[in-house]
Parts: structure tokens; C-alpha cells; sequence
């Protein structure tokens, strides 16, 4: 094992994450900045899954100033109630309302609006194409919508996005450089996508199959799935991976 100290997810990594990943990638390094070892390889990650003495939950945020103690400490209880930071048996719970999403049958029925929605989002920018702008960042929030059972105006899509990348501004950093601007941006985000999520819950559910109506017993009203602590964090860790770089 070798000790590293790259700057994750800052606005120069960000910029240009390729360097960082080169430097990362082999053996496991040693993070300080997120206090973590950092596994790059695929051997590596997959014994780490199946390894029963690691853990998938997150530590509660330490050495923070006295200003933002009660936020951050509310969005540590926040994200671990997520499904990607639970063990069992939080994790096998949270894991049967959102399998029957992903069966075959389910996902080849969403084949087709996926398709509509990225023929639609061609078509509109046939004559200037950013590929990053026009259809790397407002497709999957689209594609949530459908998962969700919810059609999403192209501006609640844009909103959502921004609120998913305000709310993770803390996460990978040490949060005595999180500013007060920043820590302003987190909670109205919070807020926000609690918002959101209420927004979705009182809208009709489809006939067809989706995420929601998957993750619902009859008479649940989708609240099997989309409960207000684990929808929200989902939003944010699915939408994390479309902070694309321009050329």
C-alpha cells in the first residue's frame, strides 16, 4: 500500500480530473483529506465488497467550526439512511423496496421513453450541439423522472441539479474550508429537495411500471420507496456523476 494526498472533487480536480486519477490509480493509497483508503482496481473493490468486516456507513463529520456542527451533523444523518451508506440490515431492507425497479421486464419497458428522451433532446439542439450541456446533464435527470414516475420540466430538471450539487459541497473536503456562502447553499438545497420530494408524492402515479410503483406495496401511497430521507441522497448520488468537464 502507498500513502497519497490527492485534492478530491475541489474545483481544479474537477476541472481536469484526469491527472488526479492517474496519480490514484494502482494500489490502495491512504486519503487524508477524506481520512479513507482509496481502492482503484478491480480486484481490489470487489473483495472489498464481500470483505463482512468493512462497512459501508459513513462516520460523523469531525473537527467542523461551531457554525456549521448542526448542519453538517443533520446531513451526516441524512446520508447515511441512504441505501449506498447502510449495512445490513438498513441495506437489505432498503434494497427490496428498489430491486423490483430493475428487473428485465422493467427496465426494457423504459427502453422506449428513453430513447423518446434523447431523440427529443437531439433534435432541439440539432444545429448546436454541446453534448455535455444538451444531453450528459439533463438526460439522467429526465431519466429520473421516469424512474420516479414523474415528467420533470426542463427547468424543476435544471433546479434539481443545482441542488444536488450544492448539497454535496461538503462531501470529500475538510469542512473547515466548507465557507459560510457554501453552508447557506447546503441547507437551501436541504430544503429543497425535501421539497422536491413532496412535490413528486403528491403527483398521480403512472399505470406503467416505474421505480416508485415498484418500490410501493398496495395502499403505501410510494412511501415504501420514497421516504424523505432516502430519496433526496439518492437524487444527489445519482446525480453526482453529471459534473461533466468542457473541453
Amino acid at each position: 500500500m502507498t500513502e497519497t494526498v490527492p485534492a478530491l472533487f475541489g474545483s481544479d480536480m474537477l476541472a481536469d480530473p484526469y491527472a488526479t486519477y492517474a496519480q490514484i490509480r494502482g494500489p490502495a493509497s491512504w486519503n487524508e483529506q477524506m481520512g479513507l483508503w482509496l481502492l482503484t482496481r478491480y480486484e481490489d473493490i470487489r473483495w472489498a465488497l464481500g470483505e463482512p468486516r468493512l462497512s459501508s456507513t459513513m462516520p460523523p463529520p469531525a473537527g467542523h467550526s461551531a457554525g456549521s456542527s448542526d448542519l453538517l451533523a443533520d446531513m451526516s444523518t441524512f446520508v447515511k439512511s441512504s441505501l449506498v451508506f447502510t449495512d445490513p440490515p438498513d441495506h437489505t431492507r432498503l434494497r427490496r423496496l428498489v430491486i423490483a425497479a430493475f428487473v428485465p421486464s422493467v427496465i426494457n419497458e423504459l427502453a422506449a421513453p428513453i430513447s423518446m428522451i434523447t431523440n427529443r433532446m437531439l433534435d432541439e439542439h440539432a444545429d448546436s450541439l454541446d453534448l455535455a450541456a444538451h444531453l450528459a446533464e439533463p438526460m439522467p435527470i429526465a431519466v429520473l423522472g421516469q424512474l420516479l414516475g414523474v415528467s420533470l420540466l426542463e427547468s424543476e430538471g435544471a433546479q434539481l441539479k443545482q441542488w444536488c450539487d450544492d448539497f454535496l459541497l461538503p462531501f470529500g473536503r475538510d469542512v473547515n474550508t466548507v465557507s459560510s456562502d457554501e453552508l447557506a447553499r447546503v441547507k437551501a438545497a436541504a430544503q429543497g429537495l425535501h421539497g422536491f420530494v413532496d412535490t413528486v408524492l403528491s403527483r398521480p402515479q403512472p399505470a406503467a411500471p416505474t421505480m416508485s410503483s415498484a418500490g410501493c406495496s398496495p395502499g403505501s401511497r410510494r412511501t415504501g420507496f420514497l421516504s424523505r430521507s432516502y430519496s433526496p441522497t439518492s437524487c444527489c448520488c445519482s446525480l453526482r456523476g453529471t459534473r461533466t468537464r468542457r473541453a
